[in-house]
């Protein structure tokens, strides 16, 4: 199936998800938001508040977290709420989950962006701590957050969770074992869940943002540097990052806020949703080729046979 040219910094997603068109099926209701400081996290906190949601904004960082919540409430003028935590924490994750619901009301949508990365050619590893991190923060904590507030849901019979993943989950790249891994694992992991929780009112989706200008490769200790000068694929690979052509976040945060408002995006349910292609194609040819729906954005193994 065709996708759509690439939607570039300053320029405007794809009407359909456009925020805006989902105020009657999200307004007032609430939606917690992980890794919401800054870039991807923070332009979903963004768009969902001008869906007219409450927004809890997740963060290990208060000063970035407390900024995007005193924006939302001043731009959009609906409540959000602004929490520190580490969602490798067991007991932080449900201290969050319950303060928001406390305060906020029920969890309608759950939105799993925080993530870390750690590149470095897995052979000169002398500890595998950073590697073990990574895995704790792009798979521990959302499946954590997912279990905390997965009850509730359920309870409901209504709910979405969504998932950021990254392109590393479907195809292979060196250097970037722990990341790739974690991801490839988030994935699988709610391709699983789909199936336990969709007859019962639960919507689940793991988005591909597209390729996003972030900090994750700038952060201090992400990258091996010791590495980088004996390894030239290592400077390749960061050149790659760095030079190539950016997606607005934006576009990936219309696309959650148009999986989260359900109707036809339900059938979307269980799948790698890529935000770079044009979701109203994707329904399109879902419509005309239902049985589709079992190779469309799923992981596969492709075998000889």
């Amino acid at each position: 199936m065709p996708s759509r040219p690439r939607i570039t910094r300053h320029q405007t997603p794809y009407p359909l998800i456009a925020p805006e068109n989902f105020i009657s099926q999200l307004k007032g209701k609430t939606v917690l938001v992980t890794g919401a400081g800054h870039g991807i996290g923070k332009a979903i906190a963004h768009a969902f508040a001008s869906s007219g949601a409450n927004v809890a904004c997740v963060s290990r960082t208060w000063s970035e977290v407390q900024a995007t919540a005193d924006f939302i409430r001043r731009e959009y003028g609906v409540n959000s709420l602004p929490l520190a935590a580490d969602v490798t924490c067991d007991e932080s994750v449900q201290h969050v989950v319950d303060e928001v619901t406390e305060r906020l009301g029920a969890i309608h949508v759950l939105v799993n962006n925080a993530a870390i990365d750690w590149m470095s050619p897995f052979e000169i590893e002398s500890s595998l701590d950073k590697w073990w991190r990574v895995m704790e923060t792009n798979l521990k904590g959302p499946v954590d957050m997912i279990r905390a507030v997965l009850p509730q849901m359920l309870a409901r019979q209504d709910g979405v969770i969504i998932s950021i993943c990254s392109r590393n989950a479907t195809f292979n790249m060196p250097c970037m074992t722990a990341y790739s891994t974690s991801k490839t694992a988030l994935l699988r992991f709610h391709q699983c869940l789909d199936l336990e929780v969709r007859d019962r009112g639960v919507r689940t989706y793991i988005v591909q943002p597209g390729d996003v200008s972030t900090t994750l490769s700038k952060v201090p200790g992400t990258v091996n540097e010791d590495a980088v000068k004996d390894w030239p694929y290592m400077q390749k690979i960061l050149d790659i990052i760095e030079n190539r052509p950016s997606d607005a976040p934006e576009l990936a945060a219309g696309t959650c806020v148009a999986l989260a408002s359900g109707g036809k995006f339900e059938r979307l349910s269980g799948l790698y949703v890529d935000a770079q292609e044009d979701i109203r194609e994707v329904l399109l040819h879902l419509e005309h080729h239902p049985e589709d729906r079992q190779r469309l954005y799923t992981l596969k193994v492709d075998t000889l046979s």
